[in-house]
C-alpha cells in the first residue's frame, strides 16, 4: 500500500491593512489582516479600537500554527496653542469689577494643521475674545478633521480699594479754635493694584 501524507500550505500574514486613530488621544485605530495558507480559521483577522503605538501580532490557525507580524500606528499630533492673557500688574482686568480683559490666541499647532475653528464659553467664535469680565472661561479648538482640544483661562481682579480716614477731633470739632488751621485728614488705602496717588479738592496730593 502506499500512503501520502499531506501538507497545508504555509501560514503567512501578507500584509496588514492599518487604519491610523482619528485624533490624538483616540482609540479608534484598526488593522486588517491579509493571512493566505495554514488551515482556517484563523484566531484573528482584524483589530479594532487600537490608540497610537507599535503592535507585535502573532496568530494562529486551527491545527494551532502560527504566524506573525508587527505594525505601527501613527495619530496626529496633540493640538496646542500659544496665547496671551491681558496683564494689568498681575490681574486680567485693571480695576475690580471692571470688563477690560482679554484672551488672545496667537498661534495654533497640530491636529490636521488647518481649519482650526473657535468656540468660546461665552459664545464667541473668533481667536481673540475682549471685554472680559473677571471670572473662568474656556475654548475649544477645532481642526478641519474634527479633532478638539478644550483650553481654560482665569481672569483675575484685584481686591476693591479701600479707604481708612482718621480726623482731626479737637473735642467734636476738626479745628481747635474758631479761625484755626490744625485740622488734618488722613487716608490710608488698601486693595486695588499698584501705587496709589491722592488727589484732594485743594489740589495737594499727599496722602
Amino acid at each position: 500500500y502506499d500512503f501520502i501524507v499531506t501538507e497545508p500550505d504555509s501560514l503567512s500574514i501578507q500584509s496588514v491593512l492599518a487604519t491610523d486613530p482619528s485624533c490624538f488621544g483616540f482609540e479608534d485605530g484598526s488593522a486588517q489582516l491579509v493571512v493566505e495558507g495554514g488551515t482556517p480559521p484563523y484566531s484573528q483577522e482584524e483589530l479594532i479600537n487600537l490608540g497610537e503605538g507599535f503592535y507585535e501580532l502573532l496568530i494562529a490557525d486551527s491545527n494551532g500554527c502560527e504566524a506573525s507580524t508587527s505594525f505601527n500606528l501613527t495619530a496626529p499630533l496633540q493640538i496646542e496653542i500659544e496665547s496671551t492673557v491681558s496683564d494689568y500688574t498681575g490681574y486680567g482686568v485693571s480695576c475690580n469689577g471692571d470688563s477690560d480683559g482679554f484672551i488672545e490666541i496667537n498661534s495654533v499647532s497640530g491636529g490636521s494643521e488647518e481649519g482650526y475653528t473657535y468656540l468660546w464659553s461665552n459664545g464667541d467664535t473668533n481667536s481673540t475674545i475682549t471685554d472680559l469680565s473677571p471670572g473662568f472661561y474656556s475654548v475649544v479648538v477645532e481642526d478641519s478633521a474634527g479633532c478638539q482640544e478644550i483650553f481654560e483661562f482665569e481672569i483675575t481682579e484685584p481686591e476693591e480699594v479701600t479707604l481708612e480716614i482718621t480726623q482731626s477731633d479737637y473735642n467734636g470739632f476738626g479745628v481747635s479754635c474758631f479761625g484755626g488751621s490744625d485740622g488734618f485728614i488722613e487716608v490710608n488705602a488698601s486693595g486695588g493694584n499698584g501705587i496709589y496717588t491722592y488727589f484732594w479738592s485743594n489740589s495737594t496730593t499727599n496722602q
